[in-house]
């Protein structure tokens, strides 16, 4: 996991003008394993209606169930971005 990381931030600071982009596809991987979407099992054992409501338990819970990471990078993505159709 480390090296995709590393992988991104070595793309975002060589390439400052499609960082927007960068972040925006880092959003959307953490959003598509969080809890709401068909590919929770690549976090999670197991899901319940409750996990929702329920606080952090496990370390991945901030992004499984409260998508903090993901909205962080959407965040990003958008402040970065010139195109307003993006936003």
């Amino acid at each position: 996991m480390q090296l995709k990381w590393d992988h991104w931030k070595r793309k975002i600071k060589n390439d400052p003008t499609h960082a927007a982009q960068y972040y925006y596809r880092m959003a959307n991987g953490f959003y598509n394993a969080a809890g709401y979407s068909s590919s929770w099992y690549l976090i999670s054992y197991g899901r319940a209606s409750t996990d929702e409501g329920t606080r952090d338990f496990y370390h991945y819970d901030k992004d499984y169930i409260r998508v903090q990471t993901a909205e962080k990078y959407y965040a990003k993505a958008r402040a970065l971005t010139r195109d307003l159709e993006f936003k």
